[in-house]
């Protein structure tokens, strides 16, 4: 019982400082949505964007996805060494690419519904915009920083 005091103020900080609820994450998201859905509709749903990942034999790869009018239209992979050099490249073009390949549509509704309602006391959650204010990392991970689900966004041109 005489660490009761203690105890209870170690529940009161920590309630405090471990954010509970994810407004500030949800704020952020719909802003970037709005501005996405401002640029699409300039550019007739035309771009292209890189996603990058780190390849589990080293170095890391680098897809490029094609959208045209809102389809995936193209699709090329680079991968790169551990010193930066494209050692293998492959494309894909209408036709070849997969029906799931994402677009940038695909990864705001990835966010809206398997990020921002994820309770941040038990996952870690990204969600980092670029500087015109479209989704450049997204996703979340478990608390101690492991299993991330999500993307790296590293390139969006758009109004090809």
């Amino acid at each position: 019982m005489k660490n009761l005091p203690i105890i209870f103020s170690l529940f009161l900080f920590a309630f405090a400082v471990i954010p509970h609820d994810n407004a500030e994450i949800q704020k952020k998201f719909h802003l970037s949505k709005s501005k996405w859905q401002t640029f699409r509709k300039q550019c007739n749903n035309t771009y292209n964007f890189d996603i990058t990942w780190n390849s589990a034999t080293g170095g890391w790869v680098v897809k490029t996805i094609y959208v045209k009018e809102g389809k995936p239209s193209a699709v090329t992979h680079r991968y790169f060494d551990d010193n930066g050099n494209c050692y293998r490249t492959i494309n894909k073009t209408t036709g070849q690419v997969d029906k799931n390949e994402k677009t940038l549509d695909d990864i705001y509704d990835f966010v809206a519904n398997q990020v921002i309602n994820r309770d941040p006391r038990s996952f870690n959650l990204f969600l980092e915009l670029d500087e015109d204010g479209l989704i450049e990392i997204c996703g979340y991970a478990a608390p101690d920083g492991t299993h991330f689900t999500g993307y790296n966004i590293t390139g969006i041109q758009l109004c090809l």
